[in-house]
């Protein structure tokens, strides 16, 4: 089964502390991250809510690229080139933007994620404020790792290669 991920999706992370009797279905998205299923951050909030939780947005989001043979595939390699700048302390994510864009050989797809948390009180301790500032700044430069990052998730490398090769051959020009 593939996994959907569009605007309002939301990304636990495994052994999140819920409230009781809140059962969540999940699809493992990638290790240690799982999309809720068949609900979106609305259901998600009055379920908090309605067990005197909260669920508080604790930073600003981060914005994120990533490339595809189809939306679904463009939408994933962005959410896991987030997900690669979150702290181990960040538990719940929220796609907040989805920008597609058609390329006559890809998919590009940007996106917005905002960290929240699940906690039976309201404040946040100053050790989670702590968390909140954890995302890496963006790169204006792109990287041999983070371009192997593309290659590795699922797009054509061939064409991707080409295009690569004749940017390469621009910016030297």
């Amino acid at each position: 089964m593939q996994t959907v991920l569009a605007k309002s999706s939301m990304l636990v992370r495994s052994g999140v502390i819920l409230p009781p009797k809140l059962k969540l279905k999940t699809i493992q998205f990638t290790a240690p991250w799982n999309v809720v299923v068949s609900a979106d951050a609305g259901w998600l909030e009055r379920e908090v809510t309605s067990r005197n939780w909260h669920i508080v947005r604790i930073a600003n989001g981060i914005i994120r690229s990533g490339i595809g043979n189809n939306s679904h595939t463009a939408i994933a390699s962005a959410v896991n080139f987030a997900l690669m700048q979150v702290n181990s302390g960040i538990h719940t994510l929220r796609i907040e933007h989805v920008k597609l864009t058609q390329y006559p050989w890809f998919v590009l797809a940007c996106i917005s994620m905002s960290p929240y948390r699940i906690q039976e009180g309201l404040t946040l301790t100053e050790a989670d404020a702590a968390i909140a500032l954890t995302f890496a700044p963006r790169h204006r430069r792109v990287s041999a790792p983070y371009i192997s990052s593309y290659l590795k998730l699922g797009t054509n490398a061939s064409a991707m290669k080409d295009i690569l090769t004749v940017n390469k051959q621009r910016l030297i020009q």
